[in-house]
């Protein structure tokens, strides 16, 4: 039987190229980030991050329940993703790379 914690719940993304960044290993560009949202939304309910955080806090998430998220608040993103999902009028988990501030590594 599959269970909620079998099931994936979220995209993550790391690395976005565009004329000002360069593409390295992985790294997507807005076009490609537009077609993952487009792709996934067919078959997905991408939620506002606030919205998918009440629902898995309560064990509320539907089967296609999905959310965004980044890794470690990097420029790229800032600058290539986020009016990607402004223009889809999506919210994400943006996470912070924190041991550069807190010294801890």
């Amino acid at each position: 039987m599959t269970t909620a914690c079998d099931r994936p719940h979220g995209l993550m993304f790391h690395h976005f190229y565009n004329e000002q960044h360069i593409k390295g290993q992985g790294a997507i560009s807005q076009g490609e980030l537009s077609q993952i949202i487009e792709y996934y939304q067919r078959d997905h309910c991408i939620l506002p991050a606030k919205e998918w955080f009440a629902r898995a806090e309560h064990g509320k998430l539907g089967n296609n329940d999905i959310c965004l998220t980044f890794d470690d608040a990097l420029l790229c993103q800032y600058e290539v993703a986020l009016p990607v999902l402004e223009h889809y009028g999506l919210t994400a988990f943006w996470f912070i790379y924190s041991s550069v501030v807190t010294g801890i590594f």
